[in-house]
């Protein structure tokens, strides 16, 4: 039972959770997406976000 409550979270608060980034070229970094970490090599993303 998920759901989203699109309030603040807190550092380590979901420890399998990653945020997939973007450098610009101006140097700015954005979110992409979101990612899972499957073990210490490895997350799992959806294909848009690395597309």
């Amino acid at each position: 039972n998920c759901s989203s409550t699109h309030g603040d979270t807190y550092f380590g608060e979901f420890p399998w959770m990653v945020a997939v980034l973007i450098k610009q070229a101006d140097g700015t970094i954005i979110f992409q997406c979101g990612a899972s970490v499957i073990n210490s090599r490895a997350i799992l993303t959806a294909a848009h976000c690395v597309l």
